[in-house]
C-alpha cells in the first residue's frame, strides 16, 4: 500500500491530482443542469449526452485510483461500466442520476480529500 502522506513527491502528485477536483466538479454540475427536468423518457441527444458523461467518468475511474482516491474510482468506473453498456437507449433520469452520485463523490473529495482515498 502506498503511504501517500509520508513521501513529499507523492504528497505533491495526489495533491495536484486533487487540484483538478473543482474543475470536473463544475463540468459534472453543468452536464447534471443540462439535464435536470428532461424527463424519464429517451432523451433526443442522449447517446450524445452519455457519452460525454462517460469520459468525464471513464478518466476519473483509471486516474482517481492511481492517485489514492479508490472510492472515487470505483464510484466513476460503475458509471463508465454502466453507460458503455446502454449509451444510445438511456434515459435523461439515468443520466441525471449517475450525474448526481458522481457529483456527490467529487464533492467528497472536495470537501475532504481523505474521504476518496483507500482507507
Amino acid at each position: 500500500m502506498i503511504d501517500w502522506e509520508s513521501d513529499p513527491e507523492l504528497r505533491a502528485l495526489r495533491n495536484e491530482f486533487a487540484a483538478s477536483f473543482p474543475e470536473r466538479l463544475g463540468a459534472v454540475r453543468s452536464f447534471a443542469q443540462r439535464l435536470r427536468g428532461q424527463g424519464a423518457g429517451p432523451h433526443p441527444r442522449g447517446g450524445e449526452l452519455a457519452q460525454e458523461l462517460r469520459i468525464l467518468a471513464h478518466n476519473l475511474a483509471g486516474a482517481a485510483p492511481t492517485y489514492g482516491f479508490q472510492r472515487l474510482g470505483e464510484i466513476a468506473a460503475e458509471i463508465d461500466d454502466r453507460l458503455s453498456e446502454s449509451e444510445a437507449s438511456i434515459s435523461a433520469d439515468q443520466l441525471l442520476a449517475d450525474a448526481l452520485l458522481l457529483e456527490k463523490a467529487l464533492t467528497s473529495c472536495v470537501e475532504s480529500p481523505a474521504s476518496g482515498a483507500t482507507p
